[in-house]
């Protein structure tokens, strides 16, 4: 497949659908359902996984289906975390010595870039980073009167 890749159709709703593109009615809908979380994750994926799904379950984008998307943000969360660590111990160094003496960018800092880097990757593409949120457009709901909302069926 080349170009562009398709906005999602919720996402294509949301942002008001700008270009006046055609909107794929037939794409699959999200479930709303969280994918089982593995038992596997560190403490800092866990933490991740429950920010992650519950933003995504306020913005109705939740689906099961996305798993392999859901577990990459988790991963290079962790990661940016657990890195971000080790450069705060260094003294927050851009630079380090080496026991020979030659001055070397700190590896730790490649890591925080690389894990940021692929992290808004990951966000876009589920619709979490700011770029995607500036596309989206929450439409407020009609008021009520007092009785719909009691629902006495009155108007």
């Amino acid at each position: 497949m080349r170009g562009r890749k398709p906005t999602p159709a919720v996402l294509k709703l949301a942002g008001g659908n700008r270009g006046h593109r055609r909107i794929n009615h037939n794409e699959p809908k999200a479930d709303m359902k969280a994918p089982p979380q593995p038992n596997f994750l560190s403490e800092e994926e866990k933490f991740a996984w429950e920010y992650v799904t519950e933003k995504l379950k306020s913005l109705n984008l939740l689906a099961s289906s996305d798993l392999v998307a859901i577990l990459s943000y988790c991963h290079f969360f962790a990661q940016y975390t657990t890195a971000k660590k080790h450069l705060k111990a260094s003294g927050e160094a851009d630079v380090i010595e080496t026991k020979s003496g030659r001055l070397v960018q700190n590896p730790w800092l490649k890591v925080v870039n690389e894990a940021l880097r692929e992290l808004n990757k990951v966000s876009s593409d589920l619709g979490l980073n700011a770029a995607a949120r500036a596309r989206m457009e929450v439409k407020p709901e009609a008021p009520q009167s007092m009785a719909a909302k009691l629902g006495l069926g009155l108007k």
